[in-house]
């Protein structure tokens, strides 16, 4: 499943450079875009196979290494072995969650031309999640890069993931207003039409990919609170949901 995520993952990315290589328009805008996707594409690669490396080293270690010790021996020297990577990729998520949200605000920010105001309404959540995103980052240096987190910094994390959430969530609820707009502003042309303009076509895939995105989002958030039972079962379904998080996330910027 992992494997099969980053696949998809390394092809969105790579079609998402094509796309943005082709287009004509604000150069400096395209560029800005295309370094936040190839950062993020970096930061998640490098999660990617730092997780794989930990997984294969702890089968090593704790199953395969020293027959004969006890098993909370071994994995206590195999917790203190990659505390330090472990520490890095704990610190890697924020970052990617505030340019991620970054990308939905700019995109909101570009569509939203019927009511400036409404802009605000993301602007302030994600100020918000980048707060807590720099704040459970304090916390977690404050406690020494612990290898659990104490419960002071999981209630700032999951505050932050809450806000990110719903900063998705604003984003295509204003983009939704736009586009409800932008209909009835032109629904006499529309009617005439067999075809959906590429406006028309622009917003839909936004609020498309906007309501599974924040579905999603949900979804990680209750997995995140209850954790699912460690069985095959529950692993598949998490490791589904994150995936499809990661190609929907990718197409929608």
């Amino acid at each position: 499943m992992s494997k099969t995520r980053l696949g998809v993952y390394v092809i969105l990315f790579f079609v998402g450079i094509v796309i943005l290589c082709r287009r004509e328009g604000n150069n400096k805008a395209k560029m800005g875009l295309l370094l936040a996707i190839t950062t993020m594409f970096v930061m998640a690669s490098f999660c990617f196979w730092s997780n794989m490396a930990i997984f294969m080293a702890g089968i090593q270690d704790i199953l395969v290494n020293d027959v004969g010790q006890p098993l909370a021996s071994k994995h206590a020297v195999y917790a203190q072995k990659y505390k330090h990577l472990a520490s890095v990729l704990t610190v890697i998520v924020p970052f990617e969650i505030v340019i991620g949200d970054t990308i939905v605000f700019w995109r909101t920010w570009a569509l939203c031309v019927i009511n400036r105001k409404l802009i605000y309404i993301p602007l302030l959540l994600l100020v918000g999640t980048t707060m807590c995103s720099f704040a459970f980052l304090g916390c977690y240096v404050l406690y020494d890069w612990p290898l659990i987190n104490p419960g002071t910094c999981n209630s700032i994390q999951i505050t932050a993931y809450s806000l990110s959430m719903a900063t998705n969530i604003a984003g295509t609820i204003v983009i939704g207003y736009n586009f409800w707009c932008y209909r009835q502003a032109v629904a006499r042309y529309l009617r005439k039409c067999e075809h959906q303009v590429r406006t028309e076509k622009i917003f839909v895939l936004l609020l498309e990919s906007g309501v599974i995105y924040s579905i999603l989002w949900i979804v990680q958030l209750v997995l995140g609170l209850v954790s699912p039972p460690p069985t095959l079962a529950g692993e598949v379904v998490q490791q589904i949901f994150t995936a499809a998080s990661i190609q929907v996330y990718i197409r929608r910027c």
